[in-house]
């Protein structure tokens, strides 16, 4: 029985995979590269650290330190944000309000460190408040990235719910495997 859902927050609650997509795009450009149309769908879902090692990988950007380009990445999207706002995803703040009126517990698991999450909600403070649980990639119990379960079982825990009672909605497929890894059953969304 479904008692609690856990959110991915890029993708699904808030607007920004375009946004992170915008900031990459820019920064390899900056550094003269080219990149395909449809490399953000590659790289939706990823940390910093984890996008940084497939940057380097895949446009051979060996050269560069991944301090630099990590700094450089966090620079554009901040840019992006700054530059465009963050919008939700149509019909998010919805569902989740029905959730908690029906008495489900609410929760969020993102790659987000705590800096990018307050700079992309800042508009957003009274809707995230009525989350249960907030799990970020920096969470002083050090999780590991998605893919690991790592954050979906942190959610779960602080909510005192089981896995098996939970459902996910993630939009990235490092996230839909990371809550199959936990044991819990995941809507994938396409925005």
């Amino acid at each position: 029985m479904i008692t609690h859902a856990i959110f991915d927050l890029d993708g699904v609650l808030l607007d920004t995979e375009r946004l992170s997509i915008e900031g990459t795009t820019t920064m390899l450009q900056k550094c003269g590269i080219s990149v395909p149309r449809d490399y953000g769908y590659k790289i939706a879902g990823l940390n910093g650290p984890s996008l940084v090692t497939r940057l380097k990988m895949d446009f051979n950007l060996s050269h560069v330190s991944g301090e630099t380009l990590l700094k450089l990445y966090r620079q554009e999207f901040t840019n992006a944000i700054e530059r465009r706002g963050v919008s939700t995803i149509n019909g998010a703040i919805e569902l989740t309000a029905g959730m908690r009126a029906m008495g489900m517990g609410i929760g969020i698991a993102s790659n987000s460190s705590r800096k990018f999450f307050k700079l992309k909600t800042k508009e957003y403070q009274g809707w995230f408040r009525m989350f249960d649980t907030i799990v970020l990639a920096d969470d002083p119990r050090k999780p590991k990235p998605k893919p690991a379960p790592d954050l979906y079982l942190l959610a779960a825990a602080d909510m005192h719910a089981k896995p098996e009672n939970c459902l996910v909605f993630e939009d990235s497929d490092v996230g839909v495997q990371a809550a199959i890894a936990a044991g819990m059953q995941v809507i994938k969304i396409n925005t």
